[in-house]
């Protein structure tokens, strides 16, 4: 996840560092990556915990990790992570 948000991130945030702009320096804008990165790994951690336990239901169970069982596991981690990151916002 952390890989993905500085994907977007890296090219707009080096536009905000200087005098007067966000980051004063690139001090301040590592320490902003560290942060970031804090905060993915927290948020995915969440989905981490259901991918193993998904996963291991899912062998318990005797069925295999069909595509359609793979879709649907892949569609409701997203809105975990989704769910997350937005009790995280309003937190802030």
């Amino acid at each position: 996840m952390e890989q993905t948000l500085q994907h977007y991130l890296r090219r707009e945030l080096s536009n905000h560092v200087g005098p007067g702009q966000r980051f004063a320096n690139d001090a301040d804008r590592r320490a902003f990556d560290q942060v970031l990165d804090q905060h993915a790994w927290e948020a995915a951690r969440i989905v981490e915990s259901y991918a193993g336990g998904w996963y291991g239901k899912t062998i318990w169970q005797g069925r295999g990790a069909e595509p359609e069982d793979i879709r649907e596991f892949t569609l409701f981690s997203m809105k975990k992570l989704r769910s997350e990151l937005e009790r995280r916002s309003d937190a802030a």
